[in-house]
């Protein structure tokens, strides 16, 4: 693991999700690999900058995102409990465990290894740059110094480095399929653009394992009947910091029927718009998901799968979206795709929608029984601990 499991957000839930699966058909430990800069900071931040240099001097460029879990000491530690386990697999979080994936493809004869990457990052990254966003950091922002975070916030550092790391991180998840027996990805658009870009053998390794998404409730008829809109999301990601953007824009500019009830921290002041409801985050987020509710996501970067989308219909409650929100998700003639004036319809006449919502919802469950269920998910694993190792 890269990450801290007591976390509250999508990727986190999507690892727990996998977990529960592995625990019904193996015997699962989890090993945390540490960042470079864990335990000492500054200690840390010289050593991925020492190993950033290094790398160019090689010839061989790294990814700093690989790098900051790289530099340190945690890859060696990591082999070596590996080593003394008695693993028949090894599953790694995210493409920021390359080195680790080296050392253990060349450390750890007779043993699977899997890599589960989630999103192709090298294609965020470039997609961000393209459209002139600050590069997004992630959880690798806790782990910098507060004047580094500003500096990589300028355009002209920011695009760069967008680029740098695009470039290096495509080789490295080239490399990663050529390494294990499975690489896995959320998105079936994703899985294609890897594989095109391996030998076709190497492609024939990756799959697809859609989030776990249980139904938890079927809406009656006339709970779809739009009563108020929701969005769930803070506004520090910047996916959602532009979708905020825009929907309060369509309320400041037409004033539509029914509130807009926004669930998510906030990280920054926005203006008092009437209709626009700020509820900060919520523990439950059945609270946020009432019946009467039309969820809206709207979509500004794609990558991935839109998990907000998924949540949604899980709940019964319809989701107005655009449609780079389905991109990934194999949904046809969904009737909830707006177009630049389905979204002016939706403020000026949110009745309108009501009659497609139930339909709406009925499309998005048959999909989430399908693909999204527990049920679904354990089989997926079951084939891949059945691979044969690379």
């Amino acid at each position: 693991m890269t990450r801290d499991l007591s976390e509250s957000v999508g990727r986190v839930n999507t690892i727990r999700a996998h977990l529960k699966a592995l625990g019904e058909i193996a015997e699962v430990e989890v090993i945390e690999l540490p960042t470079a800069t864990a335990n000492a900071r500054i200690i840390g931040l010289i050593r991925i900058m020492l190993a950033f240099a290094g790398a160019l001097l090689s010839g061989r460029p790294a990814s700093l995102q690989v790098l900051l879990y790289s530099a340190g000491p945690g890859p060696g530690a990591a082999l070596a409990r590996l080593r003394a386990g008695g693993f028949d697999t090894v599953i790694f979080d995210m493409i920021r465990c390359e080195r680790l994936i080296r050392l253990c493809a060349g450390g750890l004869p007779g043993v699977r290894l899997v890599a589960d990457m989630d999103d192709l990052l090298s294609r965020r990254l470039e997609m961000e740059r393209e459209a002139a966003h600050p590069m997004s950091l992630g959880m690798a922002a806790s782990q910098l110094p507060g004047v580094i975070g500003k500096l990589l916030s300028l355009g002209v550092v920011t695009r760069t480095l967008s680029a740098y790391e695009s470039w290096t991180l495509r080789s490295a998840e080239k490399a990663v399929v050529s390494l294990t027996s499975c690489t896995i990805l959320v998105s079936p658009v994703e899985r294609s653009i890897l594989a095109a870009a391996c030998p076709p053998e190497l492609g024939e390794r990756i799959r697809t394992i859609f989030p776990t998404v249980p139904i938890r409730r079927i809406a009656e008829p006339d709970e779809t009947v739009v009563q108020r809109c929701i969005f769930i999301g803070g506004d520090h990601q910047q996916q959602n910091f532009l979708a905020l953007d825009f929907l309060t824009g369509l309320w400041r500019d037409h004033s539509p029927a029914v509130e807009l009830h926004v669930y998510g921290r906030k990280s920054r002041e926005w203006p008092q718009i009437p209709g626009v409801v700020w509820h900060g985050y919520t523990e439950s987020l059945a609270d946020a998901y009432q019946p009467g509710s039309l969820a809206l996501a709207p979509t500004f970067r794609v990558g991935g799968i839109k998990t907000k989308v998924l949540e949604g219909w899980s709940y019964g409650i319809p989701v107005a979206l655009n449609q780079e929100a389905l991109q990934g998700i194999g949904v046809t003639q969904y009737p909830l795709v707006l177009s630049e004036e389905g979204w002016a319809t939706l403020c000026e006449s949110p009745d309108k929608l009501s009659a497609s919502a139930r339909g709406a919802v009925e499309i998005g469950q048959e999909w989430l029984g399908l693909y999204c269920s527990e049920e679904h998910n354990r089989r997926v694993w079951e084939d891949i601990l059945d691979l044969p190792i690379a």
